[in-house]
């Protein structure tokens, strides 16, 4: 017995250590992983009635795990649900989120009645619709240009489709629907066939979301074309296709969702609230950004920064919900040697319920203060209105429309509109634009000696201005194509020479314009020149017209011309272009720089002029050396083959003479009582063409001026 309780007490030990080592590798064995999640039958309703409140109280979850094994779980905190509207009619989905897992189920919302719709009505959404009808509209004002343009889709987000559903009752009442069930075929084109072909699995170029047709295309997909075609598999209704080609750029589906344009250092404290608020993300990354609707921008879309709010220590009531001056909406900087374009798929961005800034108010409280406002839509490097610093890269603006709070009228409150574009781009393409009613369209400015940059506007439709429509501030290359700018209420386009004393030879203008209208027409009274304090200058260059009407009517009445010629029928010009110096040219007597080049749709030029002619220097000397001192004084005019005139003005700066040619021995007038042949080629040939310039003051103003026949 002694001997059988030592042997036991010899193997307790080893006992031990067995016992140990089975806890240990029964710990070591790995608990079972969920793998699926699905609702219990009958745990939850599946149908419920309009406006009801959804019950989870009885709801169980089966949990399926790698082992095989399954465990249903009842209802608790652990246990995310999505939301659904019940307030309209119809299939909506739930989702459920547990142990990291996913499921969804169908809720049906029914009316009282438990009614289940028929005659289901599935189309696409309006706004594709629209740009397939915009894409086809070719002229009219304010319609596009161009046509055959794709549909344009971002890969950088998910790209949202809303198809329109429709159903009807029992009764026949009609029901919008927010979802059914699709099934979706991708076909992407074939440039060597022109065909489409079927793709059968699409995993890599896109995720589709079922529930909220919602389709996030991955890089693989950028530059091709699909075809996407959604099918709904519950009832007997259409299909429909749309085509959309990727580009790398983020998606735009509302108003709210535009405020990812900024992306300026110096703004993004300003907008961190309202993204934060609206659920934007806060440092979008973009290269391009693509409108999918027409955005209506209101004093609620933008920052309340932006505006004179009650509490603000610069404030007064007569300011108060007014725009500040020198703000841009959405601030854009583009690294120098990258590009950003915005994509519009022509649709729009209206800003006419931006508020005006309160120009005449802040002129009151600040008399130093420039009459007109500052503030644009959107700058392309430029916070807050001052040229940036460092070099800014390219931008493009494609098929959007663009509308202001400020048309041309004899409103001075209209010089707080706000610009469609202020813009100190490298390069600035805007192309396929349709705009009206801002203060001015495009405004480009730049500041540093080593830049010259480039404005171009292409196949793009401008009107109704308050002011003017492109403005040049030292922007060195401008070039205008196939394009159309009318009714300004101030010059169409300005081109401006930086301070030319301390710059004689940078920050000055040229200007291109090929295949293009420009037009509008000016009496020196519209509000503009009131506020620029250019009446006078105006009321001048329409009394000038007299020499031009009365030279070419005496010629037509010779049989020299066939047709009058005047450039201010009914005493308003076309003043079409401006040439000037910083400040008022008047009173800066340094020779300007900057020209123009007028092409006509086959690309022969049919006007040039040229600030810095030595043609017109030269003929300036001529007249000095006829009438001492005279040159620096008189108005000159170039005609459409290059041919210069000029005549006599007296202190009140009124013409007094004729239309005169400049000869060795002085002026002699254009229209002679007995012309020789020399002068009917003269005549003949300084009317001839569209175009008049005219430059005036000694070379520090130019204009070209629209011809008229009358």
């Amino acid at each position: 017995m002694e001997k059988s309780r030592a042997n036991f007490l010899t193997l307790l030990p080893i006992f031990v250590i067995l016992l140990v080592l089975s806890f240990a590798f029964v710990g070591c064995g790995q608990d079972p992983k969920a793998t699926k999640i699905e609702v219990k039958q009958d745990t939850i309703a599946t149908e419920i009635v309009q406006n009801a409140t959804l019950d989870f109280s009885n709801l169980v979850l089966v949990v399926t795990y790698d082992n095989n094994t399954t465990q249903e779980v009842a209802k608790n905190d652990e246990m995310k649900f999505s939301s659904i509207d019940t307030s309209t009619l119809g299939e909506k989905i739930l989702t459920i989120e547990y142990l990291g897992l996913k499921t969804s189920v169908k809720i049906l919302v029914t009316d009282e009645n438990g009614q289940v719709y028929f005659n289901v009505g599935f189309r696409k959404p309006q706004s594709i619709t629209n740009f397939e009808s915009y894409s086809t509209v070719t002229d009219g004002d304010y319609a596009y240009t161009i046509t055959g343009q794709n549909y344009l889709v971002g890969d950088d987000n998910p790209f949202v489709i809303q198809p329109i559903i429709t159903a009807v009752d029992e009764n026949l009442e009609p029901h919008d629907l927010d979802y059914i069930d699709c099934a979706y075929t991708f076909e992407v084109y074939n440039n060597q066939t022109a065909t489409y072909d079927l793709i059968n699995d699409y995993s890599n170029i896109v995720s589709i979301a079922n529930d909220s047709y919602s389709f996030d295309f991955t890089e693989e997909a950028i530059d091709n074309i699909y075809r996407i075609t959604l099918q709904p598999t519950d009832y007997e209704t259409d299909s429909f296709s749309i085509v959309v080609k990727v580009v790398d750029g983020y998606n735009v589906h509302n108003t709210k969702e535009l405020s990812v344009l900024d992306n300026n250092a110096n703004t993004k404290s300003i907008w961190q609230e309202f993204k934060t608020a609206n659920n934007i993300p806060q440092d979008v990354v973009a290269n391009a950004i693509v409108l999918h609707n027409d955005m209506i921008l209101t004093a609620q879309d933008i920052p309340s920064a932006y505006l004179y709010n009650q509490g603000d220590s610069d404030n007064d009531s007569a300011l108060q919900g007014t725009l500040r001056d020198r703000v841009s909406i959405y601030t854009r900087d583009t690294a120098f040697g990258s590009t950003f374009t915005l994509y519009g798929n022509y649709f729009s961005i209206d800003a006419s319920q931006i508020p005006l800034v309160n120009v005449a108010r802040l002129k009151v409280l600040d008399p130093n203060r420039a009459v007109f406002a500052h503030s644009a839509l959107i700058s392309f490097g430029r916070d807050n209105a001052y040229c940036p610093d460092t070099k800014q890269g390219d931008n493009i603006v494609n098929s959007v429309k663009f509308v202001g709070n400020a048309n041309r009228n004899e409103d001075e409150a209209g010089f707080g509109g706000i610009y469609m574009l202020q813009n100190s781009s490298n390069e600035l393409t805007v192309k396929n634009v349709v705009a009206s009613s801002f203060q001015t369209n495009i405004n480009s400015m730049y500041n540093l000696d080593d830049w010259e940059n480039t404005t171009r506007i292409e196949s793009t439709k401008i009107y109704d201005s308050f002011s003017i429509m492109l403005g040049s501030y030292g922007s060195k290359y401008n070039i205008i194509k196939d394009s159309i700018l009318k009714n300004s209420g101030g010059p169409l386009l300005l081109m401006t020479h930086v301070n030319p004393k301390d710059h004689p030879d940078s920050y000055y203008s040229t200007l291109s314009v090929e295949n293009s209208v420009l037009e509008t027409y000016a009496s020196g009274s519209e509000a503009w020149f009131d506020g620029n304090k250019a009446n006078t200058a105006a009321t001048t260059i329409l009394a000038i017209d007299k020499l031009i009407t009365d030279a070419s009517q005496k010629l037509k009445s010779q049989g020299v011309l066939q047709t009058a010629k005047s450039f201010a029928p009914n005493n308003k010009a076309n003043m079409m272009i401006l040439f000037a110096a910083e400040g008022n040219p008047l009173d800066n007597q340094t020779p300007i720089k900057g020209n123009v080049v007028i092409k006509d749709a086959e690309g022969t030029v049919i006007y040039s002029q040229d600030m810095n002619d030595p043609t017109y220097k030269a003929t300036i000397e001529a007249v000095n050396q006829a009438m001492p001192g005279a040159g620096s004084l008189l108005p000159f005019f170039r005609s459409g083959n290059g041919m210069f005139a000029t005549c006599l003005f007296n202190e009140q700066m009124q013409p007094t003479g004729d239309l005169c040619k400049i000869s060795t021995t002085g002026l002699v007038p254009v229209a002679s009582d007995n012309p020789t042949a020399e002068d009917i080629a003269y005549a003949q040939n300084f009317f001839s063409g569209d175009h008049l310039g005219l430059y005036y003051a000694g070379g520090t103003l130019g204009v070209v001026l629209g011809y008229y026949d009358i």
